[in-house]
């Protein structure tokens, strides 16, 4: 059945929206990139220091990477204190991801492998 109305307009597309970076948001946003690329790298290599020094009897060099001076009671890294024997390790880990919304952040999630020899065969 035909209709003796005109037909509807069809809607047409709005513009698309085009944000303008100037310069001053350019270089704003490459330092703030900088500096959270680099907290994330300070934090990964905090972490190796800290694993690199538990395997020294003398827990002092571990203990000064916690807040406070120690882990905690229990340890929270009591399983690590307790390898013994220890002759090497190997930590892989990915990249951290940040816990808070700082810029650059403070605090960060860094997932960790570790791979340890002791005696004669690796664990």
């Amino acid at each position: 059945m035909l209709s003796s109305r005109a037909p509807e307009p069809r809607p047409t597309a709005r513009p698309a929206r085009v944000a303008l970076t100037t310069p001053a948001d350019a270089a704003r946003d490459a330092a703030q990139a900088r500096a959270n690329a680099e907290a994330a790298t300070l934090a990964a290599s905090t972490l190796h220091a800290y694993l690199g020094a538990l395997p020294d009897p003398d827990r002092s060099r571990a203990d000064a990477y916690w807040s406070g001076g120690g882990p905690g009671t229990p340890a929270d890294d009591a399983l690590l204190r307790g390898l013994t024997g220890l002759r090497g390790m190997r930590i892989e880990n990915d990249p951290p991801h940040a816990l808070d919304r700082e810029s650059p952040p403070r605090a960060f999630e860094i997932p960790v492998r570790l791979r340890s020899g002791s005696g004669s065969a690796p664990r």
